[in-house]
């Protein structure tokens, strides 16, 4: 499969017949295959991981379809499947069975875990252990034990690929939550996102701990990026 970094959150993962395209509110779309389904998955409703500019590819990709987070509203179409967190789901796309738990976010609406084709992918969306320096010490251990009861669900599960949240913005606190989830969870590929322009965290993140860890850590590093995972 191919991964291609759009921007802050978004990426498409393109498979043989389906491409896949989660929290897309910005930046430069890959090319989308004719001959291919398309699936949107919008996690919450926060304006850098939804617009409703994710309708208007309806317009030149006519096989698509959405899977959106209860937060952003229940749309009623037959090309919309409205998801609620702690919930399974079962669809086809591309002609092959298309499985979506989904989790509770600690800031707002669902992460998904999607089984395809024989490979496990999970996005965060705002999935994460959002701990603050200066934030009340109560405050933030409720986040901690927030954030490690709800990725405990993954724990049983082979993830091929994980998008997951690595913020500079939480200064001193910015390791936490990737730390956790590689800890927490078996990973073959991780790629670090919701960075706000600032991909030196990676490098920072993969220095400090890359070596106690087995997940390979991607370097996201532009818009555009691409990888072919096998």
């Amino acid at each position: 499969m191919k991964i291609n970094y759009i921007s802050h959150s978004s990426f498409m993962i393109e498979f043989d017949k389906l491409c896949m395209l989660f929290d897309y509110a910005e930046g430069v779309l890959p090319d989308i295959p004719d001959q291919k389904e398309l699936i949107v998955f919008a996690s919450h409703k926060h304006s850098d991981h939804y617009s409703q500019k994710i309708f208007q590819i309806k317009e030149f990709h006519s096989a698509t379809s959405y899977v959106l987070s209860y937060d952003i509203g229940m749309l009623l179409s037959n090309d919309v499947l409205n998801v609620l967190p702690d919930k399974e789901y079962t669809t086809v796309a591309g002609g092959e069975l298309l499985k979506i738990k989904t989790l509770k976010s600690t800031d707002c609406g669902v992460a998904y875990l999607i089984d395809y084709c024989g490979k496990v992918i999970y996005h965060s969306g705002d999935l994460h252990m959002w701990v603050w320096d200066g934030a009340p010490e109560f405050q933030n251990r409720e986040m901690e034990n927030a954030y490690l009861k709800e990725i405990s669900k993954l724990s049983k599960c082979n993830i091929d690929v994980a998008f997951a949240v690595l913020d500079g913005r939480q200064e001193d606190d910015y390791f936490r939550g990737m730390k956790a989830l590689l800890e927490n969870c078996r990973i073959k590929n991780v790629f670090p996102m919701h960075m706000w322009g600032d991909y030196s965290v990676v490098g920072k993140f993969k220095k400090e701990y890359g070596d106690k860890f087995s997940a390979d850590i991607k370097d996201v590093a532009f818009e555009g990026q691409e990888w072919e995972i096998l």
